[in-house]
């Protein structure tokens, strides 16, 4: 096999797949295995309210166009940014 090129080749292939799917596929499942799967609304934290809020100020047209204009008053307005 290792007489020509072709099995030269063909063996450093298998090899480098190898290398691939230890890399892409056995190390993270090694890293985090130990770690709950989390939904959506778990992994959400208190810096995506200070992101929405900059992007309303930062992006005022585009900001009302996707989600809309935040209401008037504390409250409301509270309510509206952490829902």
């Amino acid at each position: 096999m290792f007489e020509s090129k072709s099995g030269v080749l063909y063996v450093a292939g298998l090899g480098f797949f190898a290398l691939a799917f230890v890399s892409n596929a056995v190390v993270p499942w090694l890293m985090y295995q130990r770690y709950p799967e989390k939904t959506a609304e778990q992994l959400v934290n208190a810096n995506l309210r200070y992101q929405f809020e900059d992007l309303a100020r930062r992006y005022p047209e585009s900001f009302e166009k996707a989600f809309g204009k935040p209401p008037g008053g504390a409250t409301e307005d509270n309510a509206w940014w952490n829902e």
